[in-house]
Parts: structure tokens; sequence; C-alpha cells
């Protein structure tokens, strides 16, 4: 599951059991300029563009929700 919050450029991603992969969760990082928080389950990348959201979401099968 994804989530991206359009107001604030942030992608919220929440995968069970396990993690990113190492390359995604970098260029996540360096998209953003940030570390992600992890909140109540969920990795939050603050500063991700949409467009980059979309492509995250599309292919790793998740539904990005708003």
């Amino acid at each position: 599951l994804a989530r991206y919050s359009e107001s604030e450029s942030k992608l919220g991603i929440r995968l069970r059991g396990t993690r990113l992969p190492v390359l995604v969760d970098r260029a996540l990082r360096m998209a953003s300029g940030k570390s992600p928080e992890f909140r109540c389950g969920e990795w939050i990348y603050p500063e991700i563009e949409k467009d980059r959201a979309l492509q995250l979401a599309r292919i790793f099968r998740l539904s990005l929700e708003n």
C-alpha cells in the first residue's frame, strides 16, 4: 500500500514484513534530499514529486491512495 499527499508532497509506503529494495530506497532519498521517517508501520518519504510516486506504485504494483 502506498499513500501520496499532494498538498505535502509526501509518499508513505507500508510493506508487510519487508522493506523497499536498497536501490529504490536510495533513489527516493536522493530525490527528496532527506531520510524517510518510520511512523505507524509506514515509511514516509518527504518532498517526492507525484510522477515519481506514480512510477514507484506502477513498478511494485501498489495501489496509490491520496
